[in-house]
């Protein structure tokens, strides 16, 4: 297929229409997912150039066994995608054959299921992170991904797209502030059963709102902690390479998982003060702050990553498939450890399967 910019054809590939599959998830569910619109009538917009309501989507990841449902896009808005081909330098029609491994629109499988929301990272779209979400998934978790209004471009389904706004306009104590009233307001939102009816098969019963957590990347993982801060529901959370911010603490259960900190200033929890319960600090050699995003997967698994990052300066040295399954395993047995009354094992004793995984500082309470 033709590019409408020559720009985009700095990285030559075959031409195919054929799907790009992401890694299979490793638990023993099939994923479904959907993607949902949600206003908060209550807050106005602080980002609008016109008052308005606060909007939101929402993509939800969650078990099923209907699987006769076709996979979903990477991305619901070819717009957008074609923006992102151009952005990553490839071929107009790239992105959009990016295959996940969630079927879209399936039926919510049998609950009680405990919830994980998550908060992306500054001007990052919450579908880069669909191989994590989709591992979580596949655990038996229900997991929300928030996207953030106008700190991202958020498609909407009526058409409209929003823009992010930019970094010099930017206050980030507002954006960890905003991020925090979103997260509260969807988890208000799932207490009152307000997507009962609009995803198949959830009803009254089938979320386990006693066993909630809640996670990010980078100023995600700063508003997990104030969320924390604020709503007691949150038994635990975790940050992904992101700074803490603000006096905000928490006495629930915290793991910072961090990339490796030397040469990269944006990578790092550095404040032990704001975490007063149980916590973990964990360190993944050759990552990067990048390193947390679908994007070097998408790459490898595409055959670009060379291209894309021949340095190695924007990823890490990291593999970028294990680090999917390094950041999947380590998050998945943290919210085993919160919500399922699991074990802390993994954040005590190094596992020798893992060398990659330094113990910064082993579980404390």
């Amino acid at each position: 297929m033709a590019s409408p910019n020559p720009f985009n054809q700095l990285i030559p590939l075959e031409p195919s229409d054929s799907p790009i599959p992401l890694p299979t998830p490793p638990g023993p569910h099939k994923v479904g997912t959907v993607s949902l619109e949600t206003v908060d009538a209550s807050r106005r917009d602080p980002y609008a150039p016109t008052p308005q309501s606060r909007r939101l989507m929402l993509s939800f990841f969650y078990p099923t066994s209907d699987d006769t449902r076709p996979f979903a896009p990477y991305h619901f808005s070819p717009k957008t995608a074609a923006q992102y081909d151009a952005f990553d330098h490839l071929p107009y029609g790239t992105f959009a054959r990016y295959q996940p491994q969630a079927y879209d629109r399936a039926r919510v499988g049998v609950g009680p299921l405990p919830i994980i929301l998550f908060s992306p990272g500054f001007g990052v779209g919450r579908e880069y992170y669909t191989i994590t979400l989709e591992n979580l998934a596949s655990e038996g978790y229900f997991c929300v991904a928030i996207g953030h209004t106008y700190d991202t471009a958020i498609d909407f389904p009526d058409g409209e797209t929003v823009w992010q706004i930019g970094w010099a306009d930017t206050d980030f104590e507002l954006v960890s502030s905003v991020r925090v009233q979103d997260s509260l307001f969807v988890l208000e939102q799932l207490a009152k059963g307000a997507f009962v009816g609009r995803i198949a098969g959830l009803e009254a019963g089938t979320l386990n709102l006693d066993r909630v957590g809640m996670f990010g990347h980078s100023i995600g993982g700063a508003a997990t902690l104030e969320a924390m801060d604020l709503d007691s529901r949150v038994l635990g959370g975790a940050n992904l390479d992101g700074r803490f911010e603000g006096d905000f603490t928490t006495d629930r259960p915290f793991l910072v998982l961090n990339g490796s900190s030397i040469g990269d200033p944006e990578s790092g929890a550095d404040d032990k003060e704001h975490l007063k319960g149980w916590r973990a600090e964990l360190e993944i050699e050759g990552a990067v702050h990048m390193s947390f995003l679908d994007d070097a997967a998408r790459f490898k698994v595409l055959g670009v990553l060379e291209a894309e990052d021949p340095k190695k300066i924007r990823f890490g040295t990291v593999d970028p498939l294990r680090m999917m399954v390094i950041v999947s395993k380590y998050l998945g047995a943290f919210f085993d450890f919160v919500l399922k009354g699991g074990s802390d094992q993994a954040f005590r004793v190094a596992d020798p399967a893992f060398l990659e995984v330094k113990l910064v500082q082993g579980a404390k309470a």
